[in-house]
């Protein structure tokens, strides 16, 4: 109800605490997935710093936030550094992933408008384990997308793709990783698959953008996926998840400003005179864009090789115990922070049932049956009990005291 006089502070922040009872406890490290934080330290440096722009706003930024207008800038050439792309390679910094992704689809759109306007029903080739956001943006703009399914090893199978494409087809995606295996796709080898038939070929790297090359610092086995790949005319990363900076922040990197100029939106006829973005949104937080800087200058190289470090050692720990325990098998070959694993032995959504049952905040996939585990470097804290309650799980499932409640998988 609308209050007819305001509330006090006290009151209105003590109601705020009590309303999150019921949440799932994060901070305890007790959440699975979709959080990405490092330390209470680098949490509060966030919040000072997106407050010291809290009221600006990104769309003014080149006439009258100097200093927004620098961040961008400053971001997207520290992305550009990090995803190994030549000069040239340019962007925009967005709310989120989606976004990104959304910018990507529409500047492919336009590219083929101009490139190919024989194409009158244009249409995407996507693999089966491509995030949803991409058919969100296909149905924004009234185009067709074929998912291909994925091969045994739960990555895009590339002659599938390939077969896949026809003369209305103007864009091909490959993921690093895919949210439900947290599997590499085999960019170069889509890539080349676009080069030849001359479509665009999109990266998302939402997930795994700003972690990927500092796993590979430290001697992970991370396939190539970023702008060193010829074909690679697109990539997506969210800044919010493994740049680990407050929601909403992303990167859409194009390798040129030619590409980029086809995400663009230009309107002078109206009394104001020229209305441009390169974004979906019109007023962007001036702080998202501030505290994305902020960490990104805060952590450096160093840091998130050292976050990496950490992030990696809890998602080890946890395939060593899922290889031991008989009834479990991690699907695929994960080469980030995402663990996906199922049975054929025992019904794994019961487990899952026994882990939330143990107060832990579940992951759950749908096609086949799964548990994911998304690591991030503070879940040190929690993975030794992670691992007592998992194995005593499959215990109570495999001696019958918990069955499945049928609980759906999925973000909601």
């Amino acid at each position: 109800m609308f209050p007819e006089k305001g509330i006090s502070w006290t009151e209105l922040k003590k109601s705020m605490q009590e309303a999150t009872v019921d949440d799932a406890k994060w901070h305890e490290g007790r959440m699975t997935q979709g959080t990405y934080y490092v330390s209470d330290e680098l949490g509060n440096k966030i919040r000072e710093a997106y407050s010291l722009f809290i009221h600006s706003n990104q769309l003014y930024s080149k006439r009258f936030y100097a200093s927004l207008n620098k961040f961008e800038n400053d971001i997207l050439e520290m992305s550009r550094q990090i995803f190994n792309g030549p000069q040239g390679v340019c962007g925009t910094v967005t709310t989120g992933g989606t976004e990104s992704i959304i910018c990507a689809i529409k500047a492919a759109r336009n590219w083929a408008r101009k490139n190919k306007p024989e194409i009158k029903k244009p249409r995407i080739v996507i693999p089966e384990t491509a995030h949803p956001s991409f058919n969100k943006a296909a149905a924004f703009m009234d185009l067709e997308v074929e998912r291909v399914p994925y091969d045994e090893g739960f990555r895009a199978d590339v002659g599938a793709m390939e077969a896949a494409i026809d003369e209305n087809t103007i864009l091909m995606i490959g993921s690093a990783p895919c949210w439900p295996f947290g599997t590499h796709d085999p960019i170069a080898e889509l890539s080349e698959v676009a080069a030849r038939q001359n479509i665009w070929f999109h990266v998302d790297g939402c997930l795994g953008g700003f972690l990927n090359p500092f796993t590979a610092k430290l001697g992970y086995d991370i396939p190539p996926w970023d702008f060193s790949i010829p074909g690679v005319w697109s990539i997506s990363a969210d800044l919010h998840k493994y740049g680990y900076t407050t929601k909403g922040a992303s990167v859409i990197m194009f390798r040129n400003e030619d590409l980029r100029e086809f995400s663009a939106f230009r309107f002078n006829n109206w009394p104001f005179g020229s209305y441009l973005t390169t974004t979906m949104t019109g007023s962007r937080s001036g702080g998202a864009v501030a505290a994305a800087w902020a960490v990104m200058q805060y952590l450096g190289e160093e840091g998130y090789v050292k976050a990496a470090q950490e992030l990696m050692n809890v998602r080890d720990k946890l395939i060593k115990t899922i290889e031991e325990i008989e009834e479990l098998q991690v699907f695929g070959q994960p080469s980030g922070a995402i663990v996906t694993y199922g049975s054929t032995e025992l019904d794994i959504t019961a487990v899952a049932d026994a882990m939330e049952q143990r107060d832990w905040a579940i992951g759950r996939g749908k096609t086949p049956p799964a548990i994911l585990f998304q690591s991030a470097p503070f879940l040190s804290k929690s993975i030794d009990q992670y691992i007592e309650d998992l194995k005593a799980s499959v215990e109570d499932v495999r001696e019958g005291r918990v069955v499945s409640s049928g609980k759906d998988a999925g973000y909601n």
